[in-house]
């Protein structure tokens, strides 16, 4: 195995132990944030990026992930699936896949952009600017998704990878 390689295995192995061992958690007030998109643009009147802060009023679901994170690629159809289910109720609530990958070890963009190009998704999912995002959201371990009610606060985090069925149980917990 080649270096970088065996070092991003054991940075996933880390991540993913330190996740099991971080159970929900609960915050103030949804820390601001713009990313670029890799794609969503339509869901914004073709807006390049988008900011938490242009969702004010929406309930939102944060779900931070990596190209090279077996957990996040293995959830990423179900945030795909909760997002189809909202749109078809009418929803206001936003899904939103922020790559981290640069600042975990867990890949950069061209391997999010490849990934990307294997799986249909059609929710809004765009790179972080900086690492100060892992800090404001307590990222500890991958994937994480935070659920932001419309008033702008989090309601819930959820560490580690999360089946289909807890994700609809949290959104429709989030949803009231």
């Amino acid at each position: 195995m080649h270096r970088p390689a065996a070092l991003a295995v054991i940075a996933a192995l880390v991540l993913v132990v330190v996740a099991a061992c971080n159970g929900g958690s609960d915050a103030e007030t949804a820390a601001d944030f713009t990313m670029p998109l890799y794609f969503g643009a339509e869901h914004f009147g073709g807006a390049t990026e988008v900011s938490l802060s242009d969702l004010e009023g929406r309930p939102v679901i944060v779900n931070f992930w990596a190209p090279l994170c077996p957990p996040c690629r293995a959830e990423m159809p179900h945030f795909q699936e909760v997002w189809e289910d909202l749109q078809a109720e009418g929803s206001d609530a936003m899904v939103l896949g922020v790559d981290v990958g640069a600042f975990t070890l867990l890949g950069e963009r061209p391997e999010s952009l490849e990934f990307l190009e294997t799986i249909e998704l059609t929710y809004p999912v765009g790179e972080a600017q900086d690492r100060s995002i892992i800090m404001d959201y307590s990222v500890r371990g991958m994937p994480t998704t935070v659920f932001i009610d419309a008033d702008g606060a989090v309601q819930r985090t959820w560490g580690g990878a999360i089946s289909k069925e807890q994700l609809e149980e949290v959104v429709d917990e989030l949803l009231g």
